[in-house]
């Protein structure tokens, strides 16, 4: 009956040690794309290009901030785009929305700077509730910015996981892709 105990004891802290790899490859196959191909780098160094950068909260260059950096540094233009402020973010423990929204779009222009943007562009809609604006107004959005700044290239969430789960997040990539399908698809055919 001992040696039972120790075995089943044994086996489930193999199991429990086991257990955070085994998520860890399951999550990878589900918030990857395989299908997308791999590159060494983002953008050729060979012409210099114009970044456009396109995200729904303050905070979330940082899942780029390193990446647009190195754009920067190799010489190429960066725009970025904020369509909140970040007044309903609860992590700061902030409860006044006016002063959150304050306080999260001075450190998005901090962040804008210390990646070295060209130019930050900062719109007012509302924070988890860019589903209010409806997927067609945001499309609109995207569109003019897109028209207005001409980018060469293109970086938003994806419409699919938009890093985890995020309406808004979800909801700006998907304006995105819609937007850049559209527009590709007319200058293709």
């Amino acid at each position: 009956m001992k040696k039972l105990l120790i075995v089943s004891f044994g086996i489930i802290g193999f199991i429990l040690l086991l257990s955070p790899w085994i998520l860890i490859l399951f999550g990878r196959n589900q918030l990857h794309d395989h299908d997308i191909p791999k590159q060494e780098q983002l953008v050729e160094n060979d012409q210099k290009q114009r970044i456009l950068v396109i995200f729904p909260h303050p905070d979330d260059e940082v899942t780029v901030a390193g990446t647009l950096m190195k754009l920067k540094e190799e010489g190429h233009e960066i725009q970025m785009v904020c369509l909140t402020r970040g007044e309903k973010g609860k992590s700061s423990g902030i409860e006044d929305e006016a002063q959150l929204a304050y306080l999260r779009t001075k450190e998005m222009q901090k962040a804008a700077e210390l990646i070295g943007a060209d130019a930050l562009h900062l719109k007012n809609y509302p924070d988890n509730g860019l589903e209010k604006i409806g997927l067609d107004s945001l499309k609109e959005i995207v569109g003019k910015l897109i028209d207005d700044i001409k980018p060469d290239v293109l970086i938003s969430y994806d419409s699919r996981v938009g890093l985890y789960g995020h309406p808004d997040h979800r909801l700006t990539g998907l304006a995105v892709e819609e937007v850049f399908f559209g527009k590709a698809r007319k200058s293709w055919f």
